[in-house]
């Protein structure tokens, strides 16, 4: 994985038009699915958890769309902790666009479904 590569990334998510932070939001699953030990997929969700975070939270439907369903490998992964159950929850029951809501609303089935599991 080249370093470059994922700092550009990491800017792009930045970016003030919101069809670049698309393109980085992309670009960073493809990254994440592409990585194979735990230990690559948590020293990046490290790097760009809280940017996830707000990408979340961002004024574009389509780029907190590709940051919720994102932030859904941080489940798969198991690498989720209680501020990211509170943004989901609240996601899905307080937003006012129904894709936001669709979103959140697999990602908490996803979180009930894990916890249901321990």
């Amino acid at each position: 994985m080249d370093e470059n590569y994922i700092k550009h990334i990491g800017w792009l998510l930045f970016d003030k038009d919101s069809t670049v932070r698309c393109s980085a939001l992309r670009a960073l699953d493809r990254v994440l699915q592409s990585l194979g030990p735990v230990a690559n997929v948590e020293m990046l969700l490290r790097r760009f958890r809280v940017r996830l975070r707000e990408a979340c939270r961002d004024t574009n439907d389509t780029v907190a769309v590709l940051a919720i369903r994102l932030s859904a490998l941080i489940l798969d992964y198991g690498l989720y902790d209680q501020r990211d159950v509170k943004l989901f929850f609240d996601l899905s029951t307080r937003d006012i666009s129904p894709k936001i809501i669709e979103a959140a609303t697999c990602v908490v089935s996803m979180l009930v479904q894990a916890r249901r599991k321990r």
